[in-house]
């Protein structure tokens, strides 16, 4: 699949953004119970991950905004459809 400039810059946009919240996850104490705001940047940032996958899959700027919104779930579920698998540890 040849994809544009555009999409290109936006998939490592997406990228380097989730990298640099998954970094400051890393950089905040943890306050017990739970820290919402560390929770917070742990979120956003595997959001933004998937978003760029399902960028570099073809979707499509707006869809990645008014489809999938904040929706962790649905940016999972149709990255899972693209192929993407999740394995632990």
């Amino acid at each position: 699949m040849r994809l544009s400039t555009r999409t290109r810059f936006r998939v490592m946009w997406l990228f380097h953004r989730a990298m640099e919240f998954e970094k400051t996850y890393h950089a905040v104490p943890e306050m017990p119970p739970l820290s919402r705001p560390r929770y917070f940047l742990l979120c956003h940032a595997i959001e933004l991950a998937l978003k760029a996958f399902l960028a570099l899959h073809g979707e499509s700027e707006s869809d990645l905004r008014l489809k999938f919104g904040h929706d962790l779930k649905k940016v999972l579920k149709r990255a899972k459809e693209f192929g993407l698998t999740l394995t632990c540890c």
